[in-house]
């Protein structure tokens, strides 16, 4: 999912490094949101390759890997510019950290989430859970865990998780890209176009699960 472009933002705010120290309530966050991941762990188990998928939360390590999964998302774009390899690395490296930055900054109460299974991390999923909404920020997969079903399980086990609640989701995603697909499955509906990206926004209980959900995930993720 690609949310708003950070290079819209001339000046990007500071942030906390990844892995630097605790913002206030973050341990009580984890420890709130601890049931729903442990339901994701079991819920995604079958929708992939090397099954056992789970996540934590990110750490400063991490960011050459988020780096890399970054690039692998917007690698082809690049290609019309007719630059370099390098340039092309250089340019993506700037935007991964600008990105960064400003995910840390302006979604201060969020969850950055490193996906994984068995072999190794396989993408991020990040999120913000308030009483008026549930917002997916971004997940991204690498390429090898794409069309395995794993953005499903995420899929229904946020959408399901908010009809608990009663709460809308929302997101942000560029026209083009294939996801949007997927979330309109899930019941998102465009609701703003500012011309380079849609906010969607789905409406509590709208929708169930597609049949295209993995049946085990959605099952496992729905368990009280």
């Amino acid at each position: 999912m690609n949310p708003p472009d950070p290079t819209a933002y001339d000046e990007p705010a500071g942030q906390r490094k990844a892995g630097g120290a605790p913002r206030p309530g973050e341990a009580e966050r984890s420890e709130e949101h601890a049931d729903a991941l442990a339901l994701l762990q079991c819920g995604a188990a079958s929708a992939g390759p090397g099954c056992g998928l789970s996540s934590r939360p990110v750490v400063a390590t991490d960011l050459e890997f988020l780096y890399r999964l970054y690039r692998s998302t917007r690698w082809d774009e690049t290609a019309a510019t007719g630059w370099a390899d390098e340039e092309r690395a250089a340019f993506l490296d700037t935007q991964f950290h600008l990105q960064h930055r400003y995910y840390q900054e302006h979604y201060a109460d969020a969850q950055f989430r490193l996906l994984l299974q068995v072999r190794g991390p396989i993408g991020r999923v990040y999120w913000r859970d308030r009483p008026d909404a549930f917002t997916l920020i971004d997940i991204s997969l690498v390429p090898e865990a794409r069309g395995a079903g794993i953005g499903s399980a995420v899929m229904a086990w946020m959408t399901h998780r908010a009809d608990q609640r009663s709460q809308p989701c929302r997101l942000h995603v560029e026209p083009a890209n294939p996801a949007r697909r997927l979330y309109e499955r899930f019941g998102f509906e465009v609701v703003a176009n500012n011309g380079v990206h849609l906010s969607m926004r789905r409406t509590p209980g709208l929708l169930q699960a597609p049949s295209s959900c993995p049946r085990h995930a959605y099952a496992d993720l729905a368990r009280p």
